[in-house]
Formats: C-alpha cells, structure tokens, sequence
C-alpha cells in the first residue's frame, strides 16, 4: 500500500499542527522530467536564505530542494515533480514536521512535497507527507469490492485517539473529515493510493 498522505500546515508564532486539504493528489505527476535536480536552501531561495541568523543559515544547509524524477527510499515509488514543486527527503522531513512545526517524534516519512513558492520556514505554508505502510498484498478483486467507507469510518475512530493523546501530551487536536482524493487501486502496479483530508 503506497499512501499520499496528510497535508500539513503550520501557523505563526505558534508553529501548531494544522491541517488542510489536497485539492488533488496527482498534482505531483505533473510533469515529465527524467532526472532530478537538487539545490541548496541558498540556490533555491536566495531571499530568505538572506534574511536566515548564521546558526538558521547552517541548519538550511542540511536541505536539499529537489525537481525531476525521484525515486524514493527503498524504491518504494517514482515521483515526477514538476517545476510549480519540490521534494525534500526523509531526514529534512522530519525536521520540518518535528522541530519546525511542532509535532510529536517518530514520523515515518519518505519525504514532503511543498509547492514551489513556499520553504519549510514558511509561516502558514502546507506541504504534503509521503510514507509507505507494507501491510501486505491487495489483490484485485480485494481492491475492487472493499468498503472503502468502511475504511474511512476505522480511521476516523483512529485518529480520535490519536487526537486525544496529542492533546494529553500538549500537542493539538486532529480531526480526520474524510477523503481528500478517495482510495484509487492502480492495478498494473498493485498499489493503493489516497489523502486524507485532515
């Protein structure tokens, strides 16, 4: 099951877990370029790399803005990220979801997509999170006839608890509302694809 999942936002000054939706999750196969293209924090925002203290200029360094084909860790997907986007990996990620943006520790993540315009040093930016969950094979008979509503009501008592422990542990609330894109079984590769409208 490969998942393109939450979207995440933070807000100023609180830097706080915020959620909006995806308005389309084959935004990011938009393009056709073969190869990647990385860039530095300096190379790809210039501005704000400007603007960054000495020790954010150093922390900007750990990034690598990238463009073009990208397969992800393990070989888990290919992502064709076009020009209006780009790819930060799995380590970055976590930095941006955890220190950044104030979430709790242990994120599991391939990578984030953000729209061009947008850094991670962005107040009131969105991105979107890529993880891959192997819980095991989906025939295509399975994947025709689930009850994918079903699947969203689990999720939704899910992330109930998962709200109730954020907030017990001083993070904020979620609330999963539904669907951003609805589950789409690609049947040549066998994967499951959705987002989740958080």
């Amino acid at each position: 099951e490969y998942r393109l999942e939450e979207i995440f936002s933070n807000q100023p000054i609180l830097r706080s877990f915020h959620l909006k939706i995806l308005t389309s999750a084959a935004l990011l196969l938009a393009c056709f370029v073969t190869s990647a293209q990385a860039e530095t924090l300096a190379e790809f925002f210039p501005d704000i790399y400007a603007d960054l203290s000495p020790e954010y200029q150093e922390e900007g360094k750990l990034f690598d803005f990238q463009q073009g084909e990208i397969t992800l860790s393990g070989g888990a997907a290919t992502l064709n990220i076009g020009p209006d986007y780009y790819f930060i990996g799995s380590d970055q990620a976590k930095l941006v979801i955890e220190t950044f943006w104030g979430n709790p520790e242990g994120q599991k993540l391939l990578g984030m997509v953000f729209p061009r315009e947008i850094s991670p040093y962005h107040q009131g930016g969105w991105a979107l999170t890529i993880e891959f969950d192997n819980i095991g094979y989906v025939s295509d008979e399975e994947a025709a006839d689930y009850d994918y509503e079903a699947l969203l009501t689990t999720m939704k008592k899910d992330a109930i608890a998962d709200s109730a422990w954020r907030k017990e542990n001083g993070y904020e609330g979620i609330e999963l509302i539904g669907w951003a894109a609805p589950p789409r079984y690609d049947a040549q590769e066998r994967k499951l694809h959705w987002a989740k409208h958080l």
